[in-house]
């Protein structure tokens, strides 16, 4: 199993043919084939903030990918800042997300708040949206259960 970057202290698991970045993620996703779910795995990617292209100024930073990393560089342009929820579908009149989380890194947080404002928008559903966020599989359990039990 490799080492997982994007999810901290997780190691990325082979199931059905689907690179998760998980075992909790795994378990979610057997959890939802059990429900026989028409469900989709990391199938969506929204955009949280467009890429910036600067038109006053400039900017100094590292350089965070490449072979030289210490050095700055000059800039003209930012990358845009996406999320792409583990599961998501429609139960009934409801838009479902499942973000299973077992430890969370830096950035999380910050793409957290930004996609539920992004719900509370309606860019992501014109569905009234759940956002379940699991971080053990007896939170996943009771998120199954709490979406079997949805009128």
């Amino acid at each position: 199993m490799a080492e997982n970057v994007k999810v901290k202290n997780a190691k990325k698991v082979e199931y059905d043919g689907i690179m998760f970045d998980s075992a909790l993620e795994v378990f979610t996703y057997k959890q939802l084939k059990l429900l026989e779910i028409d469900f989709q795995y990391e199938g969506i990617t929204y955009e949280l903030i467009p890429s910036l292209v600067f038109q006053r100024m400039l900017g100094l930073w590292p350089n965070k990918s490449g072979i030289d990393k210490k050095t700055l560089r000059l800039r003209n342009k930012t990358q845009r800042k996406t999320y792409k929820p583990d599961f998501t579908f429609q139960w009934k009149n409801y838009f479902i997300v499942i973000e299973a989380k077992g430890q969370e890194n830096d950035d999380y947080q910050s793409k957290k708040k930004l996609f539920l404002k992004l719900i509370e928008d309606g860019g992501v559903s014109d569905l009234f949206v759940y956002f379940l966020e699991p971080h053990n599989q007896t939170h996943v359990k009771e998120c199954i259960e709490f979406i079997k039990n949805l009128e």
